[in-house]
């Protein structure tokens, strides 16, 4: 047991080796660090020049974003989150807004959605002059895949128990499961999916971009190495943790009701779109209804490619809640 556990501290030590030295979990993640950057770092400076354009949006239409944490007992920390607000967003006011929830990438943060697209400018734009609006939360979650593990933090339920409370006590929410959504890019992906086949019961609509939806991980992956969600103990990654936690396991009868919105590309470098695919496959056997879009071979794992579909894929999220 010794040697088992000395071999996951190494694990853990090599990670924060690879991708830019140890640092505060809560800290401003090195760019580097990102996996939507770490994956292809060809188009990151476009996509900064994108992100810091003047926006197309009028000062007056535009939404804000405001910082929240959480001190949470089941994550044993200070958990950080981000809100955006729509335009019109009032307190005194009896309107209700739907929710989206954000999952980031590997090794990103509650801020690496909105520091690395134009994610911002994209909501103000869909929302402008639209009645109907949404709240957007974007939430940390670490190195987790957004699943409760054994050995690593237990980020679903902190999800559940104490995310979505937190929101819905402190915003103008309607936290009728028809009107909450969860999305999410890449690692993020992996979770909404996860996150709505367990719980059809909080979520009813699911936005998966790029999602690391993989029939099993490369042997070569750094993510085996030093990755703890899906560890039995022995090892950082198992393949049977892996499998058993897989969200394709947890379509019943009782998450026919929830809608997906998938987007992936034929150029990916870190999923196989066939893999992607056969996720759909079993959704649509089990009649669940799904709208997929496979991009093409010009397109990777990162935010070049992202921000041109993101706005598409909110715009989805929104008007789905107005059906």
């Amino acid at each position: 047991m010794m040697k088992n556990k000395v071999k996951i501290m190494v694990g853990i030590l090599s990670l924060g080796l690879i991708f830019g030295g140890c640092k505060n979990e809560n800290s401003k993640e090195n760019p580097s660090s990102d996996p939507t950057i770490a994956y292809s770092n060809k188009n990151s400076n476009k996509s900064n020049e994108e992100k810091n354009k003047k926006s197309d949006v009028d000062k007056k239409d535009q939404g804000k974003v405001v910082d929240g944490s959480i001190n949470s007992e089941i994550l044993k920390q200070n958990w950080k989150y981000k809100v955006y607000l729509p335009n019109g967003y009032d307190e005194k006011s009896d309107e209700k807004y739907p929710v989206l929830y954000m999952l980031h990438g590997f090794g990103g943060n509650s801020s690496s959605i909105l520091e690395k697209s134009n994610t911002k400018d994209m909501l103000d734009k869909i929302m402008k002059d639209k009645e109907n609006k949404m709240i957007v939360v974007f939430a940390d979650g670490f190195s987790s895949f957004f699943v409760d593990s054994d050995y690593d933090k237990k980020m679903e339920s902190a999800i559940k128990e104490e995310l979505i409370k937190e929101i819905d006590g402190k915003y103008k929410t309607d936290a009728n499961k028809t009107k909450r959504a969860i999305g999410g890019f890449s690692v993020g992906g992996y979770g909404a999916a996860s996150l709505s086949l367990r719980n059809p019961d909080l979520f009813s609509k699911a936005l998966l971009i790029s999602p690391t939806l993989w029939d099993k991980l490369d042997e070569d992956s750094l993510i085996r190495r030093n990755y703890m969600a899906f560890s039995d103990g022995k090892q950082m990654w198992s393949d049977e943790v892996y499998k058993e936690k897989f969200p394709s396991n947890f379509i019943n009868e009782n998450t026919k009701d929830i809608k997906f919105y998938i987007r992936a590309s034929e150029g990916d470098s870190k999923i196989n779109i066939e893999d992607v695919e056969k996720f759909n496959k079993d959704l649509e056997k089990s009649e669940i209804n799904t709208q997929f879009k496979k991009d093409g071979k010009e397109f990777d794992h990162d935010w070049d490619y992202w921000n041109k579909i993101t706005e598409e894929s909110y715009m989805w999220v929104l008007e789905q809640f107005t059906k």
